[in-house]
């Protein structure tokens, strides 16, 4: 499985990627969404999973998550993100609809265990 993951942190990407590694999958990592961006259109077809942070500097994980689906629909996507975390559940809520709404099949809260990443996944790709 080919899985391109796209997050401006450093160090939850460095994290998310170990995790999937021992799965035996391909992880393809992003600090950039730009650069995720144009690297996916050319190569859309190489890849059966996104993961994507939302809370982006450069393109946010909505639009995000819009443009693959523009370059792909079939592409699945779970998106993750820290997003409304402390802010309460209303802001929360309507992060989690609008990354739905925009493609993501799934929207994972973090701070997240790599059980629950493992499972969201299977969900994602189940639902695919």
């Amino acid at each position: 499985m080919n899985i391109l993951l796209v997050d401006d942190n450093r160090h939850i990407l460095k994290l998310v990627e170990e995790h999937l590694k021992k799965f035996d999958v391909t992880v393809v990592p992003y600090n950039s969404s730009f650069e995720a961006l144009a690297f996916f259109t050319d190569n859309s077809d190489r890849f059966d999973l996104v993961i994507t942070d939302i809370m982006m500097p450069e393109i946010n994980g909505i639009d995000f998550c819009s443009k693959l689906k523009s370059i792909n629909s079939s592409i699945p996507i779970l998106a993750i993100t820290a997003g409304g975390n402390g802010r309460g559940d209303i802001v929360k809520g309507v992060i989690h609809h609008e990354a739905v709404l925009n493609g993501a099949e799934e929207v994972l809260q973090k701070p997240f265990e790599g059980d629950e990443l493992e499972d969201a996944i299977n969900r994602v790709l189940s639902a695919a």
